[in-house]
């Protein structure tokens, strides 16, 4: 029996905020049902945090000796203007009519929860 092809997945980020986003990644990075199609790094409430996720976002991807897209999601909440993040999801979502699945680490557990 064939396997079914791998689920395409985009995650954003907020990696430099607390630990357990490194080990998310690299889990992603190591499941073979997974085709990684980017990481974007998110901000974490306070200014400059988005660049602080960028930069650890890219030492975790070459420590696993990874070619993942990396690129910058927004610098605050609701910014006037798209990022290479939501562009880069639009542009996978637009490039293939099967699903696209987009994981998002809060920042919070609450966040999930909508709390």
């Amino acid at each position: 029996m064939t396997p079914p092809p791998p689920h395409r997945l985009i995650v954003s980020t907020d990696a430099a905020n607390e630990a357990d986003d490194q080990f998310a990644i690299v889990q992603a990075l190591l499941t073979e049902t997974l085709d990684i199609r980017g990481l974007v790094a998110a901000h974490f409430g306070r200014p400059g945090s988005m660049p602080e996720s960028r930069a650890e976002i890219d030492r975790v991807v070459g420590l696993a000796g990874s070619s993942v897209v990396v690129v910058d999601g927004a610098e605050s909440a609701l910014p006037a203007e798209p990022s290479d993040g939501a562009r880069l999801i639009v542009a996978e979502a637009l490039r293939d009519a099967g699903r696209l699945w987009i994981a998002v680490l809060p920042s919070r557990p609450r966040t999930a929860w909508g709390r």
